[in-house]
């Protein structure tokens, strides 16, 4: 079975893995309020990996919103790009 774009289960299982390693829960300064978040708290490694292996739950969003939202996380990611993030 392949998870996000046909990635196998050992490459998810990396991705698990490196993502456990490099994003601290909680983070090592109090510069983020996400942890104190009750929804956020319900995250796990283990769903998050779940989810990227099954695709599920699918959300579906209109195309006109998803358009919108799209352009602020390009941004992002070329804001780190030029940062060498």
């Amino acid at each position: 079975m392949a998870g996000i774009r046909g990635l196998s289960r050992l490459n998810l299982w990396i991705l698990f893995l490196k993502l456990s390693r490099i994003i601290p829960a909680p983070p090592n300064d109090t510069s983020c309020g996400c942890n104190d978040c009750n929804f956020m708290k319900l995250n796990t490694l283990e769903k998050v990996y779940n989810a990227l292996l099954y695709e599920q739950p699918e959300i579906i969003i209109d195309e006109e919103i998803r358009k919108r939202a799209e352009k602020p996380i390009k941004k992002m990611l070329e804001i780190s790009k030029k940062l060498g993030l």
